[in-house]
């Protein structure tokens, strides 16, 4: 229903519509928003220019080669960790059982593994009782190797297929003292296992 003029004499009100300033600031909005709508044959969907893309892709490959190479370390890391805890265990196996049967163990150990062996390693002196295996096992991963360094008291006649690389644990639980360092390419870190030659005792350090 059209609402009842004023009466005769009495003017209407100015609203705020009515202002000049207002109208001006309508007109102004009203003229950013034709030129931002879209054509009348315009579908309405927003798209992506080639240069977009263009970026978008490259971001993506930069973000997946930076995920790979830190996935690729972490696997190092982790097989060079795996490595050390393998020595580590190995290395007490034999201290153990040297007291536990009362006879000499050794592991013999290269770049890229090691071997268990019971009374000797192999290569021993002349009348000495035969090496008899026990277990053998090899690093993880590629990248990955053992440094050993367990030297013989001067004039000993020690069997070991490679120089000052075989660890001897004697029945009354002490042992030929040494390290073994676990290394990897391309990295500076390294885990150290330590054999104390007076207690047998076997710790890894990093």
């Amino acid at each position: 229903m059209k609402p009842a003029d004023p009466a005769p004499g009495l003017k209407r009100p100015a609203g705020i519509a009515d202002s000049p300033n207002v109208k001006a600031l309508l007109r102004m909005v009203c003229s950013r928003a034709r030129a931002f709508a879209p054509d009348a044959d315009s579908t309405g969907e927003a798209g992506f220019t080639l240069l977009e893309l263009l970026v978008a892709i490259a971001i993506m490959g930069i973000l997946g080669a930076i995920s790979v190479w830190g996935l690729h370390a972490y696997i190092n890391s982790q097989d060079e960790s795996t490595t050390a805890q393998k020595t580590l265990a190995i290395l007490r196996d034999a201290s153990t059982r040297a007291q536990a049967e009362g006879r000499t163990y050794c592991v013999a150990l290269s770049s890229t593994g090691w071997t268990e062996y019971r009374y000797n390693c192999p290569t021993p002196p002349s009348g000495s009782t035969p090496p008899v295996q026990v277990t053998t096992g090899v690093v993880t991963g590629s990248g990955v190797t053992l440094t050993a360094g367990f030297v013989p008291p001067s004039g000993s006649t020690l069997g070991c297929p490679t120089s000052n690389a075989c660890a001897y644990f004697y029945p009354r639980g002490n042992a030929l003292a040494g390290t073994v360092t676990v290394s990897r390419t391309n990295s500076a870190s390294a885990y150290t296992v330590h054999v104390e030659g007076l207690t047998g005792r076997v710790w890894l350090v990093h």
